[in-house]
């Protein structure tokens, strides 16, 4: 399965530290790093990975939030849909592509 993370940070970090973060997933694209919008706190890292499982996904993102104590983060997956992944996901609204970072 596909997936494109987008996770923020007010931290001042390479795109590949966050991305080894994600255990399970395997790179399948150069991590990058966008500049805030509105919508967004600090900065955004881009991910994309290949995951075998779901079940995977949900426990790097529970991970990663866990480690840089942050509520979620927003999942693409590669047919357009999305998810808000995390341990207080439902304080959140649900996932909005428009703003996902490409």
């Amino acid at each position: 399965m596909l997936v494109k993370v987008n996770c923020e940070s007010d931290r001042i970090e390479s795109p590949d530290a966050v991305a080894s973060l994600f255990a399970h997933g395997v790179m399948i694209a150069t991590p990058r790093a966008e500049s805030s919008t509105e919508a967004q706190n600090g900065t955004t890292y881009v991910l994309e990975f290949e995951y075998s499982n779901t079940k995977q996904l949900v426990d790097d993102a529970f991970s990663f939030c866990a480690l840089r104590q942050q509520d979620c983060i927003a999942v693409k997956f590669e047919d357009g849909t999305g998810a808000i992944l995390g341990p207080r996901a439902k304080a959140w609204e649900a996932f909005n592509p428009a703003y996902f970072v490409e």
